[in-house]
């Protein structure tokens, strides 16, 4: 009875010791799945996230060269809209301007439509008549002034994160002042959700933006500013 016993618990003893050696098998397997999944997903996010980010960088090269051209057809034929701004007529400047605005707007986005001074002060936002006469300190505006040529990027300005594009502004040889054109980057969003079905959304250091820069931009959308 007593050699059955042990034979009995001599078989437990390998039945278990096979139990725990078959979980720690199964164990490894599903671990090494789980790991190579996760790398899969891990490797794939990436390269969507490349991809992403390539795309974007195609389309603001794309809007540049829209808002550039945009810029050289009106500094061409603005004759009426130079008068107003060469004689301080803001009010003139304003209704001249709006159709070209509306048309810009309607066929490529343009939401932004700029006139300032060679001091760096805005004469008018066609897009937004009501305020002027601030300081325009934007590294575009400063790129522009120092080389005497387009200054372009994206920037945080009183309304919203804009594509923009400034270009000096010469009645003959003389400087006069600044033209500057922009499309707020939420389009960017919207083509690439409308391409990729996913959604998005621009992610921003605080310590890079002005308090009240953005204080301005959610009061102008009517957002909480928290």
């Amino acid at each position: 009875m007593f050699k059955n016993l042990r034979i009995n618990i001599k078989l437990s003893g390998l039945l278990l010791i096979a139990l725990a050696i078959a979980t720690a098998i199964v164990y490894f397997i599903v671990s090494s799945n789980e790991n190579n999944l996760n790398q899969v997903l891990e490797n794939r996010i990436l390269t969507e996230a490349e991809s992403l980010e390539v795309r974007f960088q195609i389309l603001e090269r794309e809007d540049s060269k829209m808002l550039g051209a945009s810029l050289e057809v009106f500094l061409h034929n603005g004759d009426g809209l130079k008068e107003a701004f060469i004689g301080k007529d803001r009010e003139k400047l304003g209704k001249l301007g709006e159709a070209l605005f509306q048309d810009l707007k309607n066929k490529y986005d343009i939401t932004h439509f700029y006139f300032h001074g060679k001091n760096g002060v805005n004469f008018a936002r066609l897009h937004n008549k009501e305020k002027y006469g601030d300081i325009i300190n934007r590294i575009t505006f400063k790129k522009s002034q120092e080389t005497k040529g387009p200054g372009i990027g994206i920037e945080l300005g009183k309304t919203a994160f804009a594509l923009r594009f400034v270009q000096p502004y010469y009645n003959e040889d003389e400087l006069i002042g600044y033209v500057e054109l922009g499309k707020e980057i939420d389009r960017f969003l919207k083509t690439l959700r409308e391409e990729t079905k996913g959604d998005y959304a621009i992610l921003v250091r605080k310590e890079f933006l002005d308090e009240k820069d953005w204080a301005s931009v959610v009061e102008v959308k009517k957002k909480e500013n928290n």
